[in-house]
Order: C-alpha cells, then sequence, then structure tokens
C-alpha cells in the first residue's frame, strides 16, 4: 500500500521533510539508541532501590526518588540538547545548506525541523519514561500529582533548552560555539540542582512555597510556558538568521521576540507571583545578549532588506527605526530597551541606586564598546568586522578589571578609577564586590557620560546610513 498515495498532497506536503529526515537519522544513531537503553536500565535501577527501601521500613525513599529525577533532569536538559550543538554546524561543515535552500525548504523550515526531530526524541523518552512513574506511585512513597508536575516541568525546559542548542548550533567561529556549549551545559546542570531540590524537600517539610509545584495556579504554569515558548522562537529565529541569504532579514522577529521573552516575568513581578524571578534574571540576559548583537549588526543596502517594514507605510517606517536591519536601528533599540528596564524597576518598586547603576553599566557595556569600534581606523575594520571588534574591546575591558582586582587593593583602585569610563570594566569590578558603596555615584557619574557620549558619537555615525534607508524607502514607495 502506498502511504504517501493516502494524503492528496503527498507526504512531504502535510509534514517538514526536515523533520522526516532528522528524525528517521537521529533515531538510528547510536548517541539516541545508547540513552534510551541505558535510561531504562537506570530507571530499573532507581526502581530496585526504590522497593528495597520500603521493605525495609526506611523513610528514606527520597534518596532513590532524588537520583531518579536528577537522572531525568540530565537527560532531558543536558544529554539529548547536546546533540543538538551539531544540527546546523553539521550542514554547514558538509556544505548541503545550499542544496536545501534550493529545494522548497526556507530557512525557517531547515531549523524548525532540525528542532522538531529532537523534540520528537525528547517526547519518545518521555513516553519510555512515563510508566516508570506511575510504577513508583504503585509501589507507594511518592505523590504521583507532583511527580507528574515535575516531569512535565522537565519536559518544558527540555525542549526549550533543545531549541538553545540548535540556535547556537549555527554560530560559524569553533571558539564560539564551544564557548556557548560549556556555559549553556553549566546553566543546565543548574537543572539537575533543581530537580533535586524540589524532591528532597518534600520529606524535610521545608520546601518553600515557590518550589511547591502543586501549589502553582494556572498563572504561574501559563507564564513559565509563555516564557519557554518566546525563548523556542527566539533561539530558532536566531538560528534561522545565521543560515539565511543576504536577503533575507530576521532582525524584526529577533528583536520583538526578545522584548516578548521578558513580558511573562514583568506581568508575574506585577502579580506578584514569587516564581517570575526564575525567568525575569534569565530573560533580562537573553535581551542583553539581543541587544548586543543590534549594536554591531552588518548594514544591508539591499533593498529587499527594508521591504517588509517600509510597505506598511508611515508605521513601517516608525517602527523602523528600531526594527530595521543594521546597527544604526540597534542603538536606538538598546537605548529604548534600557529604558524600559528601568521603567520596570520603577513600577516594581525594585528602583535604587544600585539598580540605576547596574542598568547604567549593562548598556554601557553595549554602546561604549559599540562606539569605539565604530571610530577605529578603517585598516583595522577591514582586517576585523565590528562585531568582532566589539567582542574584543569587552574582552579587554574585562581583562582590565581581573587585572586590578588581582592586584594589591591600592594599586587596584588606582587602575579601576584611571578607566573609570569603561563599563564593562567597572561592570566587572561591582559584580567581585570590589567596588564601595560610597563611590557608586562617582563611577555612576563617570559611565553616565560615557554611555551619553556613546550614544551621541553612534548617532551621529549612523546620519548617512539613515539617508541611505530613506533613499531605499523612497525608491520602494515609487515601485508600489
Amino acid at each position: 500500500m502506498n502511504i504517501i498515495g493516502c494524503h492528496p498532497r503527498g507526504f512531504p506536503g502535510f509534514l517538514n521533510p526536515m523533520v522526516v529526515k532528522e528524525l528517521r537519522q537521529g533515531l538510528r544513531r547510536r548517541y539516541f539508541v545508547t540513552l534510551f537503553l541505558v535510561s531504562q536500565i537506570f530507571l530499573l535501577f532507581t526502581l530496585s532501590a526504590h522497593i528495597t527501601a520500603i521493605q525495609r521500613g526506611d523513610d528514606e525513599v527520597w534518596v532513590a526518588s532524588s537520583i531518579f529525577w536528577v537522572f531525568l533532569a540530565v537527560s532531558l536538559g543536558v544529554l539529548i540538547p547536546f546533540s543538538g550543538f551539531h544540527a546546523l554546524a553539521d550542514e554547514k561543515k558538509a556544505m548541503t545548506l545550499e542544496l536545501l535552500q534550493m529545494t522548497n525548504l526556507s530557512s525557517r523550515g531547515i531549523v524548525w525541523g532540525k528542532w522538531l526531530s529532537l523534540a520528537a526524541q525528547i517526547l519518545l523518552l518521555i513516553s519510555a519514561i512515563f510508566p516508570w512513574v506511575v510504577l513508583r506511585y504503585l509501589l507507594g512513597g511518592v505523590n504521583l500529582a507532583f511527580d507528574l508536575a515535575l516531569l512535565g516541568l522537565l519536559t518544558i525546559f527540555g525542549l526549550t533548552q533543545v531549541a538553545c542548542s540548535v540556535g547556537l548550533s549555527s554560530l560559524s567561529s569553533l571558539f564560539l560555539r564551544i564557548s556557548s556549549v560549556v556555559v549553556w551545559v553549566l546553566i543546565l546542570l543548574s537543572v539537575a540542582w533543581i530537580s533535586l531540590v524540589v524532591s528532597v524537600w518534600p520529606v524535610s517539610g521545608a520546601r518553600p512555597d515557590v518550589f511547591d509545584l502543586l501549589n502553582w495556579g494556572v498563572g504561574e504554569w501559563l507564564m513559565i510556558v509563555l516564557q519557554c515558548v518566546a525563548v523556542v522562537f527566539l533561539a530558532l529565529e536566531y538560528g534561522a538568521s545565521q543560515i539565511a541569504p543576504p536577503a533575507e532579514t530576521h532582525s524584526f522577529a529577533i528583536r520583538l521576540l526578545s522584548w516578548l521573552c521578558v513580558l511573562p516575568g514583568v506581568v508575574g513581578f506585577l502579580m506578584k507571583r514569587e516564581t517570575a524571578v526564575f525567568y525575569i534574571v534569565p530573560s533580562f540576559f537573553l535581551l542583553w545578549i539581543v541587544c548586543a548583537g543590534a549594536v554591531v549588526e552588518r548594514f544591508s543596502t539591499a533593498p529587499g532588506s527594508y521591504s517588509g517594514l517600509a510597505r506598511w507605510g508611515w508605521l513601517g517606517r516608525g517602527l523602523g527605526l528600531l526594527f530595521y536591519p543594521g546597527w544604526p536601528s540597534g542603538v536606538l533599540f538598546a537605548t529604548i530597551s534600557a529604558l524600559l528596564v528601568i521603567c520596570f524597576f520603577v513600577v516594581v518598586g525594585l528602583m535604587s541606586l544600585d539598580a540605576v547603576f547596574l542598568v547604567v553599566l549593562m548598556i554601557g557595556s553595549l554602546l561604549v564598546p559599540a562606539a569605539m569600534a565604530q571610530m577605529l581606523p578603517y585598516a583595522t575594520k577591514t582586517r576585523f568586522t565590528i562585531g568582532q571588534l566589539f567582542y574584543l574591546i569587552i574582552a579587554i575591558c574585562f581583562a582590565i578589571g581581573l587585572f586590578a582586582t588581582l592586584l594589591p587593593m591600592g594599586i587596584g583602585e588606582i587602575i579601576t578609577h584611571l578607566f573609570c569610563f569603561l563599563p564593562p570594566t567597572i561592570l566587572f569590578r561591582w559584580l567581585v564586590g570590589k567596588i564601595n558603596g560610597s563611590e557608586i555615584e562617582f563611577f555612576l557619574a563617570a559611565n553616565l557620560i560615557a554611555t551619553g557620549v556613546a550614544f551621541f558619537v553612534l548617532v551621529f555615525l549612523s546620519l548617512p546610513r539613515w539617508r541611505d534607508i530613506r533613499r531605499i524607502e523612497g525608491g520602494l514607495k515609487e515601485e508600489r
């Protein structure tokens, strides 16, 4: 029987062919087969430990339960997402991206197909784990409702982390990929710690309300789901932007999604939800990363890069001030984002000198290095991209802060005051606790001045670019 013929549009018409290809190859890989078999053996071991503890009448069933959940957290949050770090890199290495783009698959279709195939592997592993969860409940000593809630939470986080790993796999630089893998694995390992905490505390009765999954309302779960959905879209959109043709832009979607990532946390704080703090901090970090990419984004003179917003008339041109591709709009986007963060602190009642100092240092760590990179000699900018110079300047500033920290206190303070106009240096010194509260006002004033000067320098340098954009908008309007 021809299964493809059963559907009038054919098999590839109702299912992304990239999903079919990647899922078929993924299920045949030794990595997934080994993980699947090892997980079953390990779950059998934890179940045996659970039965032994019950037969002995021990109250330490939580030991086997903790091992059970830590293994699941590592499997769903680290091992499967780790395979996603090669998703797009392997296609680049094999030089098959151009062949894929010659088909009906877009850059988004390729990236989403990669993610869906890994998401299917997670769901397949979950379906194999679910009977063990129910069996542990039948043996006694566990709360089935709590276990199902924790399993659902790990599934959501696993799907989100897979999206992040697929998006990071598009990085062309080996150093950046290795660095992102190391940082991301350290973050994901914290999921194992959280699963250990939430599985151990119910026994002692000392679990804070924020970890009591059974008392979470619809609001908490809805905010977490919306947050994870926004992160998934942001990560996959970033991955698509790295493999897309030059005429295809993703700036509008990436910058808008970075704001949407912050929105659930903001709403949670306004509703006085204790869980909001767990995803507002990572979302602010993601917003800073997007702003860092925006202030050094390559400027394009291709009319197709602006046609999407320009066809909306005056509204599109207004939105283009923040969402057009290129660093001129990126500077305005980063500045507006910083002002919105300050407004958030004011509204939720967290406004303080330290909060203002932190926001100024964060926005200054974007604008000051970006202005320095733009003002370097032309010969330097021909050898390196603006983005490479930007991150190199930030690394040098952090190195200065580290050098000042390692030196004796008196010499370190002198170096700190000499480089008080470099926000990344002052940020590093403040994070390691080397700036006293009495000195914050001085460094705040110095970095406000440096950030303001950098902003006006970038605006001045962007004026010719904006004239080019207006000329492109005029040409597009005449074509319509």
